[in-house]
């Protein structure tokens, strides 16, 4: 099996709280296929209890260090189809038995496969129990863990009194498969195009940094559409090193399949790529899906751009969320969902209010231009593709 090289992680704390539980057997695995997008048998955890009385969880407690982060989201991913993984340690080191002798060793290194929260039933060493909602972490070999909930879903119990055992009672469903460690108001994922791209304009390829707010651009759904709002920033070196998770993806000229894109493009790493194939078609009944450039690196030709001391990110902003042809291949305009406008910050937000008051309140759903993948969604399919054209 091969192993990815993966990156430090992104700019936010990465050492937590966590409860281990124990190594439970292949049969329970709660990622054991890896076809479906989520934890796809977590049920298989369903009315288990790790700890007693005699043998408390209290004493269980360690620190999670995350030692790589392959994509420098703040997020935990893992594949083990496909042999990537993001990696963690303990402190201290936990007690794992062979299976084969029963010797029990020392494990401090760990490799992420798969996530899934749990209603669960805690009980504590004064004898009192509490009903509440656990997120479970495992690594490749089964070795599982309670971890701090995601975005404040569900209970941290982990710094409450004492635990003596906990029962894992039933899995919620969850669409995606990655456990975000780093707290959103920590790192700015910014979604655009970099200064430099050429987009298709009814004055033939222009700069997007050229552009201007009332400008027409080529769009594959609408024909061309004014431009309502423009957005810039610029990073240096020093906010480029302190924050590598924003450095942009680099995709190389014909790296998308049909000499797409017709030069070397490059986006920030959330920044959705459009994908047109029967392969998509066959995973998500849809043959369009638009997917992170950062999910994208499993492809020849996509790759973080190490090499750049400045960049200066581009936002442009249309009546809806549009495809757009970036150096001729298609790509996104700003989606103004709640995660893209919290990272524009708050004067722009205030601008795009202004003009969208809809907006503000969050009543209604974005409709995105393509159906949206999750990472491990995009990742699986730039994996499947191996040399079939994405466009």
């Amino acid at each position: 099996m091969t192993f990815c090289s993966c990156p430090e992680p992104g700019g936010c704390d990465t050492t937590f709280k966590a409860i281990y539980l124990g190594d439970v057997h292949s049969d329970q695995y709660i990622d054991r296929y890896e076809i479906l997008p989520g934890s796809e048998t977590a049920h298989c955890l369903s009315g288990t209890t790790f700890g007693s009385h005699d043998n408390p969880l209290a004493d269980n407690i360690v620190d999670i260090t995350v030692t790589s982060d392959l994509n420098r989201d703040g997020k935990l991913e893992g594949n083990n189809l496909f042999g990537c993984y993001d990696t963690f340690k303990t402190s201290p080191a936990v007690e794992v038995p062979d299976r084969k002798s029963g010797e029990v060793k020392q494990v401090s290194h760990f490799r992420y496969d798969g996530v899934s929260q749990f209603t669960a039933q805690i009980t504590y060493a004064d004898g009192t129990c509490a009903n509440t909602v656990l997120t479970v972490i495992q690594d490749d070999l089964g070795r599982t863990f309670v971890v701090p909930p995601e975005n404040g879903k569900g209970g941290d119990v982990i710094g409450a009194k004492p635990i003596s055992s906990i029962e894992l009672i039933c899995p919620i469903p969850d669409k995606d498969n990655d456990y975000n460690y780093c707290p959103p108001d920590d790192w700015t994922p910014i979604p655009c195009f970099t200064a430099g791209v050429r987009l298709a304009t009814a004055k033939g390829q222009r700069p997007v940094e050229k552009l201007a707010i009332g400008d027409l651009v080529q769009t594959a759904d609408n024909g061309l559409q004014p431009v309502r709002w423009i957005g810039m920033r610029t990073l240096d070196a020093v906010d480029l090193a302190a924050n590598p998770n924003l450095r942009p993806i680099r995709i190389r000229k014909g790296a998308l399949g049909d000499r797409l894109p017709k030069r070397d493009l490059l986006v920030s790493p959330q920044h959705r790529m459009m994908v047109r194939s029967d392969v998509a078609q066959a995973l998500f009944g849809t043959d369009e899906v638009l997917v992170a450039a950062k999910h994208l690196l499993a492809l020849d030709g996509v790759e973080v751009a190490e090499d750049l001391t400045e960049i200066t990110y581009v936002h442009l902003l249309f009546d809806r969320h549009e495809v757009v042809y970036a150096e001729g291949a298609q790509s996104e305009s700003l989606y103004t969902g709640e995660q893209a406008l919290r990272a524009v910050g708050e004067p722009a937000r205030a601008e795009i209010f202004a003009l969208f008051p809809e907006l503000a309140t969050g009543a209604e759903p974005v409709p995105g231009a393509r159906l949206f993948l999750s990472g491990r969604q995009g990742r699986d399919l730039a994996a499947r593709h191996a040399g079939i054209p994405l466009q």
